[in-house]
């Protein structure tokens, strides 16, 4: 028995240790994970991509978005936009009782790109996108969370 319990507290330090390091490196890989492009979401809680949303990395992204007919789409709230956004989009909030009716205002012909802070409600206003006819939407894996450090 005595011999056991220095064993066992060597065991506890060692999960211990190993579970810290494991925390330490999440910033990390979910950086590299925004960097890579996707059809499905990370989050099984996020709602599925369709044939016409895909999930791109930040530097596909910023490709896409200079395309002159590219529709930089903020589903932020006003406040949050305000703090900061990538240049030349334009602010629809996906919390607005309108942001359907707003939404559709926009040209459907035209490739679609859409963020909020970090994928969620972009993914949603995706979706909503979708229905209301837009063929060619893409979402920010990662949202402006990502974008931003990637641009400092």
């Amino acid at each position: 028995m005595k011999t056991t319990m220095p064993l066992l507290y060597a065991v506890a330090i060692l999960l211990l240790s190993a579970f810290s390091a494991c925390q330490n490196q999440a910033p990390k890989e979910q950086a590299a994970a925004a960097t890579t492009e996707t059809t499905e979401p990370a989050d099984p809680n996020q709602p599925k991509m369709s044939k016409n949303t895909q999930s791109i990395a930040v530097p596909t992204f910023d490709d896409l978005a200079t395309r002159p007919s590219a529709v930089i789409l903020d589903v932020r709230t006003p406040g949050e936009f305000d703090e900061g956004h990538i240049p030349n989009a334009i602010n629809i909030d996906i919390k607005d009782p309108k942001f359907k009716a707003k939404a559709g205002e926009l040209d459907k012909s035209q490739p679609v790109l859409v963020y909020c802070k970090s994928g969620r409600r972009s993914l949603a206003a995706a979706a909503i996108l979708e229905q209301e006819g837009f063929q060619e939407i893409y979402n920010l894996k990662g949202g402006y969370d990502i974008w931003s450090r990637m641009h400092q």
